[in-house]
């Protein structure tokens, strides 16, 4: 038996295998990903909000919570239909629709979602709010704590 006689069968199951690969990939997909970030009014991503994506033409939903760059991803959803994405999350008005998304087979779609401060007295302090007491705790003669450290390391040089 001779080398190439040895080596013909592995090479050709080889040469089989990566053309039925290349024929798998080449073929799309019937489903797409979207993927929902969360921000407040001043841009900054919100953390822990719940997220449903529910199709309106078959009424599959389901549901995620914001991670802490304010996405929720949800993958393999169907072409069929359109899409609702409903954002509710404490402190802010409630809910907040984005109705008509369409998905492409093989998509990865992106909707951000902006929320509104609002909500009565169940309020969770945003960024934002956050932002606007340390501007007024400057402007009233108080310091941030980042104001503090720098002056402590100016004044040690």
């Amino acid at each position: 038996m001779t080398a190439i006689e040895k080596f013909r069968f592995p090479l050709l199951l080889i040469a089989l295998l990566t053309i039925g690969a290349a024929t798998a990939a080449a073929q799309s997909p019937n489903t797409a990903t979207m993927i929902v970030t969360v921000v407040d009014q001043s841009g900054a991503v919100v953390k822990d909000a719940k997220v449903s994506v529910v199709n309106t033409a078959t009424g599959a939903a389901r549901e995620a919570v914001s991670g802490d760059d304010g996405s929720a991803t949800f993958a393999a959803l169907s072409l069929t239909g359109e899409y609702k994405v409903t954002v509710t999350m404490a402190g802010f008005e409630t809910p907040r629709d984005v109705t008509g998304l369409t998905l492409r087979a093989g998509e990865t779609a992106s909707v951000n979602v902006k929320l509104v401060a609002g909500g009565g007295a169940s309020e969770v302090p945003s960024l934002a709010l956050l932002k606007a007491c340390a501007r007024i705790r400057r402007s009233a003669g108080g310091s941030t704590a980042r104001e503090s450290t720098r002056r402590r390391f100016s004044a040690a040089r």
